[in-house]
Protein backbone atom coordinates (compact mmCIF):
# COMPACT_ATOMS: atom_id res chain seq x y z
CA UNK A 1 0.00 0.00 0.00
CA UNK A 2 1.29 3.47 -0.86
CA UNK A 3 2.84 5.55 1.89
CA UNK A 4 0.77 8.28 3.48
CA UNK A 5 2.11 11.67 2.30
CA UNK A 6 2.09 12.79 5.93
CA UNK A 7 4.81 10.24 6.73
CA UNK A 8 6.88 11.56 3.84
CA UNK A 9 6.53 15.12 5.09
CA UNK A 10 7.42 14.06 8.62
CA UNK A 11 10.69 12.55 7.42
CA UNK A 12 11.46 15.67 5.43
CA UNK A 13 10.82 17.75 8.53
CA UNK A 14 13.16 15.59 10.58
CA UNK A 15 15.92 15.98 8.01
CA UNK A 16 15.32 19.70 7.91
CA UNK A 17 15.56 19.96 11.71
CA UNK A 18 18.77 17.93 11.74
CA UNK A 19 20.41 20.26 9.24
CA UNK A 20 19.08 23.43 10.85
CA UNK A 21 19.03 22.99 14.60
CA UNK A 22 18.61 26.75 15.12
CA UNK A 23 15.48 26.93 12.93
CA UNK A 24 12.01 26.45 14.47
CA UNK A 25 10.19 23.19 13.90
CA UNK A 26 7.10 25.36 13.44
CA UNK A 27 7.98 25.84 9.77
CA UNK A 28 7.92 22.10 9.14
CA UNK A 29 4.56 21.81 10.87
CA UNK A 30 3.09 24.57 8.72
CA UNK A 31 4.35 22.95 5.53
CA UNK A 32 2.88 19.66 6.74
CA UNK A 33 -0.49 21.34 7.29
CA UNK A 34 -0.39 22.96 3.87
CA UNK A 35 -0.03 19.66 2.02
CA UNK A 36 -2.32 17.76 4.37
CA UNK A 37 -5.32 20.04 4.03
CA UNK A 38 -4.66 22.26 7.03
CA UNK A 39 -6.17 25.72 7.36
CA UNK A 40 -2.86 27.33 6.44
CA UNK A 41 -2.69 25.52 3.10
CA UNK A 42 -2.56 27.77 0.04
CA UNK A 43 -0.84 25.52 -2.46
CA UNK A 44 0.35 26.15 -6.02
CA UNK A 45 0.70 22.84 -7.88
CA UNK A 46 2.65 22.69 -11.17
CA UNK A 47 3.11 19.31 -12.91
CA UNK A 48 5.46 19.12 -15.92
CA UNK A 49 7.08 22.30 -14.68
CA UNK A 50 10.45 21.88 -16.37
CA UNK A 51 12.72 24.58 -14.96
CA UNK A 52 9.92 27.16 -14.72
CA UNK A 53 10.33 28.12 -11.06
CA UNK A 54 11.15 31.80 -10.67
CA UNK A 55 8.16 33.41 -12.38
CA UNK A 56 5.47 31.49 -10.44
CA UNK A 57 7.21 32.14 -7.12
CA UNK A 58 7.41 35.87 -7.73
CA UNK A 59 3.99 36.23 -9.31
CA UNK A 60 1.84 34.00 -7.09
CA UNK A 61 3.46 34.27 -3.65
CA UNK A 62 0.69 36.68 -2.67
CA UNK A 63 -1.90 33.95 -3.34
CA UNK A 64 0.02 30.85 -2.20
CA UNK A 65 2.54 30.06 0.52
CA UNK A 66 3.45 26.52 -0.54
CA UNK A 67 4.59 25.57 -4.03
CA UNK A 68 4.81 22.01 -5.36
CA UNK A 69 6.69 21.64 -8.64
CA UNK A 70 7.02 18.19 -10.18
CA UNK A 71 8.46 16.73 -13.35
CA UNK A 72 9.92 13.42 -14.50
CA UNK A 73 12.92 15.13 -16.07
CA UNK A 74 16.32 13.84 -15.04
CA UNK A 75 19.76 15.17 -15.82
CA UNK A 76 20.41 18.59 -14.35
CA UNK A 77 16.86 19.26 -13.11
CA UNK A 78 17.83 19.18 -9.42
CA UNK A 79 20.77 21.51 -9.99
CA UNK A 80 18.48 23.81 -11.95
CA UNK A 81 16.05 23.96 -9.04
CA UNK A 82 18.75 24.75 -6.47
CA UNK A 83 20.25 27.42 -8.74
CA UNK A 84 16.81 28.97 -9.23
CA UNK A 85 16.18 29.12 -5.48
CA UNK A 86 19.60 30.68 -4.90
CA UNK A 87 18.91 33.23 -7.61
CA UNK A 88 15.43 34.22 -6.51
CA UNK A 89 15.90 34.38 -2.74
CA UNK A 90 15.71 37.79 -1.13
CA UNK A 91 16.90 38.87 2.36
CA UNK A 92 14.61 38.32 5.31
CA UNK A 93 12.68 41.52 6.15
CA UNK A 94 14.14 43.58 8.98
CA UNK A 95 10.87 43.66 10.88
CA UNK A 96 10.60 39.93 11.29
CA UNK A 97 10.84 37.59 14.31
CA UNK A 98 14.41 36.59 15.12
CA UNK A 99 13.56 32.91 14.73
CA UNK A 100 12.06 33.35 11.25
CA UNK A 101 14.03 31.29 8.70
CA UNK A 102 16.08 33.01 6.04
CA UNK A 103 17.00 30.42 3.43
CA UNK A 104 17.41 26.67 3.77
CA UNK A 105 17.18 23.73 1.43
CA UNK A 106 18.01 20.03 1.46
CA UNK A 107 17.72 17.14 -0.99
CA UNK A 108 14.98 14.56 -0.80
CA UNK A 109 16.50 11.17 -1.52
CA UNK A 110 14.94 8.26 -3.38
CA UNK A 111 14.25 6.34 -0.19
CA UNK A 112 12.17 9.24 1.14
CA UNK A 113 9.77 9.35 -1.79
CA UNK A 114 9.86 5.90 -3.38
CA UNK A 115 6.44 4.91 -2.08
CA UNK A 116 4.99 8.36 -2.71
CA UNK A 117 6.04 8.03 -6.36
CA UNK A 118 4.87 4.44 -6.76
CA UNK A 119 1.82 4.31 -9.01
CA UNK A 120 0.74 0.68 -8.79
CA UNK A 121 -2.34 1.24 -6.60
CA UNK A 122 -3.20 4.48 -8.39
CA UNK A 123 -3.15 2.87 -11.84
CA UNK A 124 -5.19 -0.13 -10.71
CA UNK A 125 -7.82 2.21 -9.25
CA UNK A 126 -8.13 4.74 -12.06
CA UNK A 127 -6.73 3.19 -15.24
CA UNK A 128 -7.09 -0.61 -15.21
CA UNK A 129 -7.41 -0.57 -19.01
CA UNK A 130 -3.83 0.60 -19.62
CA UNK A 131 -1.64 -1.78 -21.66
CA UNK A 132 0.33 -4.03 -19.31
CA UNK A 133 3.74 -2.86 -20.54
CA UNK A 134 2.85 0.82 -19.97
CA UNK A 135 1.29 0.08 -16.59
CA UNK A 136 4.40 -1.85 -15.50
CA UNK A 137 6.66 1.04 -16.48
CA UNK A 138 4.54 3.70 -14.81
CA UNK A 139 3.96 1.66 -11.66
CA UNK A 140 7.62 1.76 -10.67
CA UNK A 141 9.21 4.97 -11.95
CA UNK A 142 13.01 5.09 -11.89
CA UNK A 143 14.91 7.02 -9.22
CA UNK A 144 12.33 9.45 -7.79
CA UNK A 145 13.91 12.24 -5.75
CA UNK A 146 13.52 15.92 -5.06
CA UNK A 147 14.43 19.03 -3.10
CA UNK A 148 12.75 21.14 -0.45
CA UNK A 149 13.45 24.84 0.22
CA UNK A 150 12.22 27.62 2.46
CA UNK A 151 13.01 31.16 1.41
CA UNK A 152 11.87 34.75 1.07
CA UNK A 153 11.03 36.01 -2.42
CA UNK A 154 10.14 39.42 -3.78
CA UNK A 155 6.46 39.14 -4.63
CA UNK A 156 4.20 41.61 -6.39
CA UNK A 157 5.36 45.21 -5.98
CA UNK A 158 8.52 43.87 -4.38
CA UNK A 159 6.91 42.86 -1.09
CA UNK A 160 8.89 40.07 0.65
CA UNK A 161 6.96 36.80 0.91
CA UNK A 162 7.97 33.65 2.75
CA UNK A 163 7.37 30.45 0.78
CA UNK A 164 7.95 26.73 1.11
CA UNK A 165 8.89 25.01 -2.13
CA UNK A 166 8.90 21.34 -3.09
CA UNK A 167 10.47 20.05 -6.30
CA UNK A 168 9.75 16.36 -6.87
CA UNK A 169 11.03 14.24 -9.75
CA UNK A 170 7.91 12.17 -10.22
CA UNK A 171 4.73 11.88 -12.27
CA UNK A 172 2.20 14.64 -11.69
CA UNK A 173 -1.18 12.89 -11.94
CA UNK A 174 -0.39 10.26 -9.32
CA UNK A 175 1.17 12.92 -7.09
CA UNK A 176 -1.97 15.07 -7.33
CA UNK A 177 -4.07 12.13 -6.24
CA UNK A 178 -1.86 11.28 -3.26
CA UNK A 179 -1.26 14.81 -1.98
CA UNK A 180 -4.71 16.27 -2.64
CA UNK A 181 -7.64 14.21 -3.97
CA UNK A 182 -7.00 11.22 -1.72
CA UNK A 183 -6.91 13.57 1.28
CA UNK A 184 -10.08 15.44 0.33
CA UNK A 185 -8.25 18.68 -0.52
CA UNK A 186 -7.13 20.58 -3.61
CA UNK A 187 -4.40 23.08 -4.43
CA UNK A 188 -5.56 26.67 -4.60
CA UNK A 189 -3.91 27.05 -8.02
CA UNK A 190 -3.34 24.29 -10.56
CA UNK A 191 -0.87 25.25 -13.30
CA UNK A 192 -0.85 23.22 -16.53
CA UNK A 193 1.09 25.76 -18.57
CA UNK A 194 3.79 23.34 -19.78
CA UNK A 195 1.82 20.21 -20.55
CA UNK A 196 3.06 18.51 -23.70
CA UNK A 197 5.71 21.15 -24.27
CA UNK A 198 8.60 19.87 -22.13
CA UNK A 199 9.79 16.28 -22.30
CA UNK A 200 6.51 14.79 -23.52
CA UNK A 201 3.74 13.39 -21.32
CA UNK A 202 1.57 10.34 -20.84
CA UNK A 203 -1.54 12.42 -20.35
CA UNK A 204 -2.75 15.59 -22.12
CA UNK A 205 -3.27 17.91 -19.15
CA UNK A 206 -5.29 20.37 -21.23
CA UNK A 207 -8.00 17.81 -22.03
CA UNK A 208 -10.78 18.04 -19.45
CA UNK A 209 -11.60 14.34 -19.94
CA UNK A 210 -8.04 13.01 -19.71
CA UNK A 211 -6.18 11.54 -16.75
CA UNK A 212 -5.32 14.61 -14.69
CA UNK A 213 -8.79 16.09 -15.00
CA UNK A 214 -10.34 12.75 -14.09
CA UNK A 215 -8.33 12.64 -10.85
CA UNK A 216 -9.20 16.27 -10.07
CA UNK A 217 -12.90 15.55 -10.49
CA UNK A 218 -12.63 12.46 -8.29
CA UNK A 219 -11.71 14.59 -5.28
CA UNK A 220 -14.40 16.23 -3.14
CA UNK A 221 -12.90 19.67 -3.80
CA UNK A 222 -11.32 21.25 -6.84
CA UNK A 223 -8.73 23.98 -7.46
CA UNK A 224 -9.96 27.53 -7.15
CA UNK A 225 -7.84 28.75 -10.06
CA UNK A 226 -6.36 27.25 -13.23
CA UNK A 227 -3.30 28.64 -15.04
CA UNK A 228 -2.78 27.65 -18.67
CA UNK A 229 -1.66 28.99 -22.01
CA UNK A 230 -4.40 30.78 -23.91
CA UNK A 231 -6.42 28.39 -26.05
CA UNK A 232 -4.54 25.40 -24.64
CA UNK A 233 -7.23 23.70 -22.53
CA UNK A 234 -10.96 22.98 -22.40
CA UNK A 235 -11.44 22.73 -18.63
CA UNK A 236 -14.58 24.43 -17.24
CA UNK A 237 -12.51 27.19 -15.65
CA UNK A 238 -13.66 29.94 -18.00
CA UNK A 239 -13.82 33.20 -16.03
CA UNK A 240 -10.75 35.25 -16.82
CA UNK A 241 -8.89 36.46 -13.71
CA UNK A 242 -5.57 37.71 -15.08
CA UNK A 243 -3.28 37.60 -18.13
CA UNK A 244 0.50 37.23 -18.19
CA UNK A 245 2.18 38.39 -21.39
CA UNK A 246 5.69 38.34 -19.93
CA UNK A 247 5.81 34.69 -18.84
CA UNK A 248 5.96 32.80 -22.14
CA UNK A 249 7.64 34.23 -25.23
CA UNK A 250 5.22 32.61 -27.67
CA UNK A 251 1.90 32.52 -25.81
CA UNK A 252 -0.23 34.53 -23.45
CA UNK A 253 -0.71 32.72 -20.15
CA UNK A 254 -4.06 33.17 -18.42
CA UNK A 255 -5.41 32.54 -14.95
CA UNK A 256 -8.96 31.27 -14.98
CA UNK A 257 -11.56 30.82 -12.25
CA UNK A 258 -14.18 28.12 -12.45
CA UNK A 259 -17.65 29.17 -13.51
CA UNK A 260 -19.90 27.74 -10.84
CA UNK A 261 -23.00 25.94 -12.16
CA UNK A 262 -26.38 27.46 -11.42
CA UNK A 263 -27.68 25.94 -8.15
CA UNK A 264 -30.46 23.47 -8.71
CA UNK A 265 -33.85 24.21 -7.20
CA UNK A 266 -34.43 22.22 -4.03
CA UNK A 267 -37.12 19.56 -4.24
CA UNK A 268 -40.36 20.55 -2.54
CA UNK A 269 -39.12 24.06 -1.73
CA UNK A 270 -40.50 27.24 -3.15
CA UNK A 271 -38.08 29.62 -4.84
CA UNK A 272 -37.54 32.71 -2.77
CA UNK A 273 -38.78 35.85 -4.50
CA UNK A 274 -36.42 38.77 -5.02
Amino acid sequence: MAEDPKAFLKRMGEARAALNQDQPVRARIQAHEALSGGKRGRVFYYPACGSDFAYPLRRFSDRCNTFVFCDWRKGGAAASFVAAMEGIKTPRPLRCPDDAPDFIHFPVEEGDVKELANMEHFLATFFPELPSNLAAYLANPPSPRGHYAELWVAGKRGKPRFVRVFWLAMEGVNLYWKLFAQKGTAPRILCIKNWGHIGGEWTPFGNCWAHLAKVVRDGPSEPELLVARKGDHDWPWTRLVDEYDDWDHDHTVIMWAREKPTPRKGLGRKRRSR
